[in-house]
């Protein structure tokens, strides 16, 4: 039996790979194992037990306060002999992270092909998003199969020289995992719901600011409720709730476990964010989003009109945002337009993907060819 290991250590590597290891196991000729670094521990740890797949290796490489190049410097050659040790035919990782970037320089210095799961994200920019941008672009010079989401995302590798042999569209497993998910409807308000979230660290210096202009928007709107929940980062917090804690219609939550994100995602009406992976959960449930960033990888729900990047100035989120609120038509396109990053059997192409480069199964098909709807309601 051929086998492939698999490496995660955020909430979003957690929660986008917890489907595939499920594909993997259900189709019998592959083993599995999943390597946890922890880079994120609790955050992990809550994303793996709502997918169900708890890892057999956890390296528990956390420390606190810990900056990208001490991770990076314990996370490599930890997984060096880690994937020594399991041996893998294949190893897989997923997204932009340090453990993404850990895993993949240890599998290519151990001489094992690599697979990239949602390769090919692009902004065009190595500053923004940062360092994830530069992640993305050496994961795919390191990568022998890619697992793209997205025509947009296919387009980036084949632009940069990578063969179209090597190249993969699935979807994004992503979509997958909303379904896998039981939702849980935390308790809200009856108004109207707006959920905000900021979290970015290349952004930190401006989040006080950014908080300040959210404040007055919704002071400007008491008929919404905002739902703000806080990433546990001390510096994140520490910025946000100055501003944020004396508006009564805004509800300041903690860190919500992934199936409570996805029942909120089923109440609310709007969503204000600077998060790639909302960007994707809002369009399978119809829900428009104003994408606090400058740039974004996930260029199809801007080109589909239902997302906006309105960018990172206080003076932009206090006059575009009531703009954004306001507009009827864009909650009516959002709501119609299906989603553009997968139809919920992405895991499923993967693995058969890898299954493909391995000897074992043929090539997958193009996801568009079977369509795309939405995920939820």
């Amino acid at each position: 039996m051929v086998k492939v290991a698999l490496v995660v250590g955020t909430r979003p590597e957690g929660i986008k790979m917890g489907p595939l290891l499920h594909a993997l196991k259900k189709r019998g000729d592959i083993e599995s194992t999943l390597v946890a670094t922890a880079q994120h521990r609790e955050q992990l740890d809550v994303a793996l037990d709502a997918v169900a797949t708890p890892p057999d290796i956890d390296l528990d490489l956390m420390e606190r306060n810990q900056g990208w190049t001490g991770f990076l410097s314990r996370a490599l050659p930890t997984l060096r002999e880690a994937l020594h040790r399991v041996a893998p035919d294949w190893v897989v990782v997923q997204g932009d992270t340090v453990s993404a970037l850990a895993g993949g320089l240890a599998s290519t210095y151990l001489g094992i092909p690599l697979a990239h799961v949602e390769a090919g994200l692009r902004t065009g920019d190595t500053e923004d998003p940062y360092p994830e941008e530069i992640h993305r672009k050496l994961l795919a010079q390191l990568s022998s199969l890619h697992l793209a989401p997205t025509p947009s995302s296919r387009d980036n590798l084949l632009s940069e020289g990578i063969s179209p042999e090597d190249i993969c569209m699935t979807g994004n497993t992503g979509v997958d995992a909303l379904a896998m998910v039981k939702p849980v409807i935390p308790p809200l308000p009856d108004s109207p719901l707006v959920l905000m979230t900021l979290h970015r660290q290349d952004a930190l210096p401006l989040f006080r600011e950014m908080a300040e202009a959210l404040a007055d928007v919704a002071m400007a709107h008491p008929h919404l409720a905002f739902i703000f929940p806080l990433h546990p980062n001390p510096k994140v917090r520490e910025a946000l709730l100055p501003p944020l804690e004396p508006v009564p219609n805004i509800s300041l939550l903690d860190s919500l476990p992934y199936p409570q994100i996805v029942g909120l995602l089923s109440r609310v009406s709007w969503i204000i964010t600077d998060s790639g992976g909302l960007q994707e959960e809002a369009a399978a449930f119809g829900v428009p989003v104003a994408v606090l960033r400058n740039k974004t990888e996930r260029v199809e729900g801007v080109r589909l009109g239902i997302a906006s990047i309105l960018g990172r100035s206080a003076t932009a989120i206090r006059q575009e945002i009531p703009i954004f609120l306001a507009d009827d038509a864009l909650r009516k396109t959002a709501g119609e337009t299906p989603n553009p990053y997968g139809d919920g059997q992405a895991s499923k192409r993967c693995a058969q993907a890898l299954a493909w480069r391995m000897g074992i199964d043929t090539r997958p098909a193009d996801w568009l060819a079977v369509g795309f709807p939405h995920v939820a309601t």
